[in-house]
């Protein structure tokens, strides 16, 4: 699934040229909605890797070195 979702969503976002900074978009401009969709798949993405990790063990006190 995360694979799949981030396929998605980087292609959505190349054929959008999404840089750091969404636009603010109006309801009516013909790319709001292709901009919702880019959103909800981050935000689909996002809850995949918090029901993930919510799985795996305790890292070790020494994994951060």
């Amino acid at each position: 699934w995360m694979t799949t979702l981030n396929s998605l969503r980087l292609v959505l976002g190349t054929r959008l040229d999404v840089d750091e900074e969404l636009p603010d978009l109006a309801p009516d401009d013909p790319r709001a909605s292709a901009y919702a969709v880019y959103e909800y798949l981050g935000w689909l993405l996002s809850q995949v890797v918090d029901a993930l990790d919510r799985d795996l063990p305790p890292a070790p006190p020494d994994a951060g070195v």
